[in-house]
């Protein structure tokens, strides 16, 4: 997970998009997998491949990065590294919160532009 962090990081600092997405769907793969839950695993899989083909097709050059920049991410890593199962749910709730109006933002501003 730390190094996906990293891979996000760069991401950011370089504006590369791509490169911050790549980290971010590996990074929520892993948490998955750490969780060691086959349901979970199995959802955050299909998620994230279902994800990626999306953004493969998105204009990458009219969507800013996004000012999260990895925060909640971070959050997530260090309560799941601390052992702190409470923490880590709290702060992927929060993360999902953002990201689902993350999501939203894109789809409207994308949806009249096809």
């Amino acid at each position: 997970m730390r190094q996906e962090l990293e891979r996000m990081q760069r991401g950011v600092q370089q504006h590369d998009i791509r490169q911050y997405l790549a980290g971010d769907m590996e990074f929520h793969r892993r948490v998955a997998q750490a969780s060691q839950n086959a349901i979970i695993w199995q959802f955050v899989s299909n998620l994230t491949d279902l994800l990626e083909e999306v953004l493969q097709e998105a204009k990458f050059d009219e969507m800013p990065a996004q000012a999260e920049g990895g925060a909640s991410h971070q959050d997530i890593y260090l309560a799941i590294a601390d052992g702190d199962s409470q923490t880590a749910a709290r702060a992927m709730r929060q993360h999902i919160k953002f990201t689902t109006e993350v999501w939203q933002t894109m789809v409207s501003l994308t949806a009249g532009k096809e």
